[in-house]
């Protein structure tokens, strides 16, 4: 899934934009953007309750956020990935960008067994290049380099 642009004052997820469960399996996101809001790559709104998310053995390359979520944004839902990489995501564009390879805000985002290479967050007063997290969040057999 390459090169999708979700563009207006509240553009959300360049490639894919989920209010239901999604299952992303064996994919490769790279260049999409989104330049009016969150995510650049995916979107995933939800609600805490809703069934789990999964996303297995995907790539997310060079994709970018004006806001929050280079790759992924979740809004309040729960989400399973695992054996991922992340590598040159980016958020930026306001002062409070945050998230360079994921955005979570009141969601469960569970990651393992992936890799965060080289995302970043740009906002002056944002933070998480790898991962923001404001909700529960669990990283295990991880790797975050630079």
């Amino acid at each position: 899934v390459s090169d999708n642009t979700a563009t207006g004052d509240y553009g959300f997820g360049g490639a894919i934009y989920s209010e239901g469960r999604l299952t992303a399996r064996r994919c490769w996101f790279t260049f999409n953007q989104s330049t009016g809001y969150r995510g650049g790559a995916i979107v995933l709104d939800g609600a805490v309750t809703d069934p789990l998310s999964v996303v297995e053995d995907t790539r997310f390359d060079n994709n970018a956020a004006f806001s929050d979520g280079g790759a992924v944004c979740v809004l309040s839902a729960p989400l399973q990935i695992s054996r991922c990489r992340f590598e040159s995501n980016q958020a930026g564009g306001d002062s409070y960008s945050s998230g360079g390879g994921i955005y979570n805000i009141y969601g469960d985002v569970r990651v393992d067994n992936s890799l965060f290479e080289n995302n970043r967050a740009l906002g002056a007063d944002g933070g998480g290049g790898a991962l923001y997290a404001y909700g529960a969040a669990s990283l295990v057999n991880c790797t975050l380099y630079n």
